[in-house]
């Protein structure tokens, strides 16, 4: 019953620093996730676990006087979810009218990073799809902090007889315990 994946990347930076600002080097990245999901036709319950870990060696020593650095950032989610169905009419046609609410959990700790370069993170697009994910940052350089449950609402209108989707509605709202603190350069909390 359990769902695993491996990912690892290894990436050459090179360009120049004068026009970039970062310096030249090699990242490894290896991100490990494990999660138990429980599915009904009702319902679904999925806990996860991430283990996100990076090393960077730098072609010359950094203003700090380092080669090298790495980071190892845990995160952990539960993702939840009900779903009701009933029959409906609108518009003289039949339909099956969903309503979805949903819970998302999610705690990362905070690791520094800003001693890290940013090869090709950045924000996430803010939407119903992303809401629900547990970084803020695309990219593999920084990994958000994240103390936060996003609780959200979708209501479908469905075909009864072939399932297309006629209709979408859906509202989230995101409540954070804590102010999240990694931010990328430039940026601040």
């Amino acid at each position: 019953g359990f769902d695993w994946s491996l990912g690892a990347d290894y990436t050459r930076f090179s360009a120049d620093k004068r026009l970039t600002g970062q310096p030249n080097g090699n990242r490894a990245v290896t991100l490990l996730q494990v999660s138990r999901p429980w599915l009904s036709p009702g319902w679904f319950l999925t806990p996860k676990v991430q283990l996100h870990a990076s090393s960077y060696r730098f072609d010359a020593p950094l203003a700090s006087g380092v080669t090298s650095a790495s980071r190892v950032v845990p995160t952990f989610s539960l993702d939840s979810g009900l779903q009701f169905e009933r029959a409906a009419k609108l518009f003289g046609r039949s339909f099956t009218q969903t309503l979805e609410p949903r819970a998302f959990y999610v705690y990362t700790p905070y690791r520094e990073q800003n001693s890290l370069p940013n090869y090709d993170s950045g924000l996430n697009s803010f939407n119903f799809a992303t809401v629900f994910t547990e970084n803020a940052f695309v990219g593999n350089d920084r990994i958000s902090d994240a103390n936060l449950l996003t609780l959200g609402l979708t209501s479908r209108l469905l075909d009864p007889a072939t399932g297309a989707e006629a209709l979408r509605l859906g509202v989230a709202q995101r409540l954070r315990f804590d102010n999240q603190q990694v931010t990328l350069p430039g940026t601040y909390a």
